[in-house]
């Protein structure tokens, strides 16, 4: 064999004008139209049910690739209107009480397209002159409204902005210091990550403000504080919040204070003892509809394995009593989304671990318990009620991932399927909301080949898209196939293969190169029948690119253990190889692997246990447990305590970091790596990426490595012009090494 040749590029690229005199392939030019497939955010219904906002993120040509644009489309005409933005981010939108204001923030984009805090402003449009206003009292004087802004009646709007740090002290400016202050367990802590802590462990204070639009005054109401969730009653005249209870020293905990405040004085009233909230939910406070209260979930019995969840309502004018619902014992980790009222106003319905709870307010007492019907299990969607008062939810089918669309009866407990949307795959990720007078449901929904937007779907089944043209897909799409097998310790594994379409199973005349994706998962692994693709990860563009370039592409459930990471990625990944190159699929000699992130360590661990792959391509990773297990950003393995490793510290567990870290046999690797990595990286700072490259380096192999000018972690935070790059990389890194197999290294 001839010895491994090195290659080293760094490419820190900045703007469109580099590809200027390329002449991509048509794939490329596909491509390039493809990334506008992003996600529709958020939609906001108006409060007539006529007219949808929403948000639509474009390819940004410098910067951060995403640019996000806020929308709205009346449901009875059709007809759009782009309201914002040039060059910022309009995100964060809520209707006015009337319907005739959108307030949003500008500037401000979300964290997972690489947003940061920064000077945002409060934006109004007036649907009827439509005229576009800043509201200049409401800038901060430090960092961004990072919340949404809320409506009193419609005149002021509620919105929330970062006052300060804390848990850390400062000394002179430009210098941060952390002391070493162990986190511990106390009568307060529950296990679970803190939702309100950024990535240093630091605890925000934040205030909240009164902006008067007709006057310009602002008025703070609470100031320095650590809340969230705040609510406006729907007449404008009470705000509920919650008011983190813990200290510097309780790292992991959900006790909050409650607060009632009267948005006319500014009275503020605290419940005499604080309660366990629910961190994960994406709404606490249910006002009743005639604003006459308010009830929340909490939990009792928290450090018990077995705790009791339950609602508590607390009546307006009088803060200082309660009613607590009767409890029901469920698992401490179970999922507990959003309430809905009934249409009298009479009864509470929560899902609360996949059962449907409903308490009789009068009461307090368990009305209905019903479970949802076996192969369901709930989506993140807020629940409505329509107009015969069923409670309208969205369920994903575990053996199809259709989304489901469920009626459920409190009085008498039956669950009815409303409608089904089984276009394989399909999946509903986001809101769900009634539409002109309950006669439809507007649902956010994503499939393979016409990836995220919104849909509308009458009571009958018929389904209109309205979105479409927003998040147009072009003419590259996939054919879609679910695997099962045997792993190799016998566990049932499945996984998802795309591949051009028309192929067919069981064929003896073709044989296709086969790239294969993974991503290491303790839980819930990467799903098989959502074609493969995880929360976070914006590999879609890229792979129909590459299934349109005559690739299949195969994505294994990858779920692995404590003291058995090695041998799971192997049993597990390379027994469903073996199953697709014996459905008669895969090319066994042409066979490539993609790694992102906590893959690219995963990637790196089969590649030096086997010689299966030809080249891989390997994004925004690190091969270095033990920089892992210190960094002090969050992502860590001391933070996290999950996959890959499960690994304690390195003093502790020196042998298993030798034993299951790649990073002591890379000499072993034959495969050529093509290896990406942003400079602006806080997932996995680009040092970590370099490390990786240098190492190669140094023991003789093949390896690329390319650098990327200002972008973030994974795809979606790197520029238009830096994602064609990437795309035209590993196209040409895997033609060469996979589909025409240059022989550079040996054969298997």
């Amino acid at each position: 064999m001839p010895r491994a040749r090195l290659v080293v590029l760094c490419v820190m690229m900045s703007s469109l004008a580099a590809w200027a005199s390329v002449d991509q392939p048509t794939v490329l030019k596909q491509f390039a139209n493809q990334t506008s497939l992003q996600f529709t955010f958020r939609i906001a219904l108006s409060p007539d049910g006529n007219a949808l906002a929403y948000e639509v993120a474009r390819p940004a040509r410098t910067g951060q690739r995403s640019q996000i644009d806020l929308r709205i489309v009346d449901l009875n005409t059709k007809r759009r209107v782009t309201i914002c933005c040039e060059v910022d981010d309009a995100t964060q939108e809520s209707w006015s009480p009337s319907g005739r204001f959108l307030a949003f923030v500008r500037g401000n984009k979300p964290e997972e397209l690489g947003g940061e805090e920064k000077d945002s402003k409060l934006m109004i449009y007036d649907t009827v002159e439509r005229k576009l206003s800043v509201v200049e009292n409401a800038r901060p004087s430090s960092t961004g409204i990072y919340q949404y802004p809320r409506w009193i009646g419609d005149g002021a709007v509620l919105i929330t902005r970062r006052c300060e740090n804390e848990d850390t002290s400062t000394s002179g400016q430009g210098v941060t210091v952390y002391d070493s202050l162990p986190a511990k367990r106390d009568s307060s802590s529950v296990p679970g990550k803190d939702s309100l802590r950024d990535d240093h462990g630091r605890v925000p204070r934040v205030c909240l403000d009164r902006v008067d639009l007709k006057s310009g005054t602002k008025k703070t109401l609470i100031e320095g504080r650590r809340i969230t969730w705040p609510e406006v009653s729907p007449d404008g005249k009470y705000l509920a919040v919650a008011e983190y209870e813990g200290t510097l020293q309780t790292e992991l905990t959900s006790r909050y204070q409650i607060h009632f405040i009267d948005l006319r004085t500014g009275a503020d009233v605290r419940m005499q003892n604080s309660v366990f909230l629910f961190t994960s939910t994406q709404r606490v406070f249910n006002w009743l509809p005639d604003s006459s209260g308010v009830a929340f979930p909490t939990l009792k019995e928290v450090l018990s394995k077995t705790p009791s969840a339950t609602y508590r309502l607390v009546r307006t004018g009088s803060w200082g009593t309660e009613t607590e619902f009767e409890a029901k014992q469920t698992d401490r980790s179970v999922k507990f989304l959003p309430a809905t009222w009934s249409l009298g106003n009479d009864k509470l319905t929560a899902d609360i671990g996949n059962e449907l709870i409903t308490w009789d307010v009068s009461t307090g007492r368990i009305q209905q318990v019903a479970a949802i019907p076996a192969g369901l299990y709930r989506y993140e969607a807020v629940p409505t009620v329509a107009p015969n008062g069923d409670v309208i939810m969205v369920a994903k089918r575990d053996s199809d991932s259709a989304a489901v669309v469920l009626g459920y009866n409190s009085l008498s407990g039956e669950i009815t399927t409303k409608v089904v949307l089984d276009e394989q795959p399909v999946y509903q990720w986001g809101s769900a909301l009634l539409a002109q007078g309950g006669k439809s449901l507007l649902l956010a929904v994503e499939s393979l080949n016409r990836s995220a937007e919104v849909v509308s779907v009458d009571w009958s089944g018929h389904e209109q898209r309205i979105t479409d043209g927003d998040n147009r897909p072009d003419s590259m799409q996939a054919q879609y196939t679910k695997v099962s097998w045997r792993s190799g310790n016998g566990t049932e594994i499945d996984g998802a293969l795309l591949t051009p379409i028309g192929t067919k199973v069981s064929s003896t005349t073709l044989r296709l190169p086969m790239i294969v994706r993974i991503y290491p998962s303790e839980w819930n692994p990467i799903s098989g029948q959502s074609f493969g693709l995880s929360g976070g990860m914006d590999g879609h563009s890229e792979d129909l690119t590459l299934v349109a370039a005559g690739y299949a592409i195969f994505f294994p459930n990858c779920p692995t253990q404590p003291g058995s990471y090695v041998s799971d990625l192997s049993n597990n990944i390379l027994s469903g190889i073996q199953k697709v190159i014996d459905m008669g699929i895969a090319d066994p000699n042409r066979i490539g692997l993609i790694g992102e992130s906590a893959g690219v360590e995963a990637a790196l661990t089969l590649l030096v246990s086997s010689r299966q792959f030809r080249a891989a391509a390997l994004m925004d990773g690190t091969i270095d447990p033990v920089a892992d297990y210190g960094d002090i950003t969050g992502y860590g393995i001391q933070t996290m305590k999950g996959p890959p490793h499960f690994l304690g510290a390195p003093w502790l567990d020196s042998l298993r970091y030798i034993d299951e870290s790649p990073v002591f046999r890379l000499d072993r690797i034959q495969a050529p790596i093509l290896l990406f990595h942003g400079t602006k990286d806080t997932a996995v700072p680009l040092y970590l990426g370099e490390e990786i490259f240098s190492d190669l380096r140094a023991a003789g192999k093949t390896a690329q490595l390319v650098e990327y000018k200002d972008a973030g972690h994974l795809s979606a935070l790197r520029s238009l012009d830096q994602q064609v790059d990437s795309m035209s990389r590993t196209l040409a890194w895997f033609d060469r090494y996979v589909k025409h197999g240059e022989p550079d290294r040996v054969s298997h």
